[in-house]
């Protein structure tokens, strides 16, 4: 190798270098001024306005953490808090801090349970907040459904929202196990009307009957699973002047709520083990029959009778073109009836029946009745008392 491509070598890896080091002091001079930024500390003066009461003059509020999230916890303490601070609370403060950052945000709006025509938990949520910074009150606002100790619990709780700080608190004065504790308040949102006065859900009686029984998270689970889909109607649907929700029972009678749980721990246990061997079979199309809620009906050559099966849903399903085949879980559990029509059997039209009344009526291919077999029809709902409008 000869001197001059040694000299061309040496001279490459010289410019390399020098390039190299040019880059990294770039990119010191980058990350000094990030960290410069990062670190630049808080004022009072940075802080938005909020509708909330300032127990301390936050001009006086003095740092004590070079961290900025540390910073801005400590500021919410120091201006709204009198004594120890809930999580939830601080939180709460966080995300109105967070969202004033939007000048044409209104928190009158986007924070309704400040507003005093707005109820949380049967507790007005600003009453709450209230209570929170001045360290006094949880008393009379929540007596109505947490103990002594329960509040002690809610105060002191770890969880970052109202919701799963009061579920907390009544979960942790119970002997739950801890994996059973985190499976319902993994549902906080779903659990919510636990809290609300009169509200008496299924989801409501199944807190009660897990703390009562001491139920583990499988268990509650599996119940949930089952009881849920037992439920008549909506999601809010009440029908007693003290709020139980309406379910059906194994008989395939509506009752309530809180009459159903009134059963023995085998008993609902054994109802659901059976419930979910059905939906397990039905998933896997095997053979599953239900009992039939009415008689066949039969007048001048028109014949109604009720499909009590799972592949003779189907097959009505596919010879009729519509989606009835996938009916077949709500049929096992008493939400609805399915009934064929046919003429000298040739089929004309699938009727489902919910609550005593024909809530649905189609042909093939999901066309509707004509004239003469809507005469017809009626003539049944009139011969079983069904409501047909």
């Amino acid at each position: 190798m000869s001197k001059r491509t040694r000299a061309e070598i040496q001279a490459l890896n010289e410019e390399k270098y020098n390039k190299g080091s040019d880059q990294f002091t770039k990119f010191s001079k980058m990350a000094k001024n990030a960290h410069k930024e990062k670190s630049k500390n808080y004022k009072y003066s940075d802080f938005p306005e909020l509708p909330l009461l300032e127990v301390n003059d936050k001009t006086k509020w003095v740092r004590k953490s070079h961290n900025k999230d540390k910073q801005l916890e400590e500021f919410i303490k120091f201006t709204y808090f009198k004594y120890q601070a809930p999580l939830w609370c601080i939180e709460f403060i966080k995300s109105m801090i967070k969202a004033s950052k939007d000048d044409s945000y209104d928190f009158r709006n986007n924070f309704p349970e400040l507003r005093k025509d707005n109820y949380i938990s049967c507790v007005l949520l600003g009453d709450l907040v209230q209570a929170c910074q001045l360290g006094k009150g949880f008393k009379e606002l929540l007596n109505s459904y947490l103990t002594k100790k329960e509040i002690h619990y809610f105060l002191n709780s770890k969880e970052n929202t109202l919701t799963e700080a009061l579920l907390d608190a009544k979960l942790g004065d119970s002997t739950l196990n801890k994996r059973t504790k985190n499976w319902f308040l993994d549902r906080a949102d779903t659990f919510s009307d636990y809290f609300k006065t009169g509200y008496r859900t299924i989801r409501y009686n199944l807190i009660q009957y897990s703390i009562k029984h001491n139920l583990d998270s499988n268990e509650v689970q599996e119940i949930s699973d089952y009881v849920t889909n037992y439920r008549v109607g909506g999601y809010f649907t009440r029908s007693f002047r003290d709020g139980s929700e309406l379910m059906t029972d194994e008989n395939g009678n509506r009752v309530r709520a809180d009459d159903f749980f009134k059963k023995g721990l085998g008993t609902i246990i054994k109802l659901s083990n059976d419930w979910h061997l059905v939906q397990q079979n039905l998933k896997q199309n095997k053979f599953v029959q239900w009992e039939k809620t009415y008689e066949d009906f039969e007048i001048n050559g028109y014949e109604f009778s009720e499909i009590s099966d799972n592949r003779a849903l189907s097959d009505e399903g596919k010879k009729m073109g519509h989606c009835v085949g996938s009916y077949a879980s709500r049929c096992v559990s008493g939400k609805c009836q399915i009934i064929s029509m046919k003429h000298i059997g040739q089929r004309l039209i699938t009727i489902e029946i919910n609550n005593r009344k024909i809530v649905q009526v189609r042909g093939k291919y999901n066309r509707s009745a004509n004239s003469t077999e809507e005469n017809f029809i009626k003539r049944y709902a009139a011969e079983r008392n069904l409501m047909y409008i």
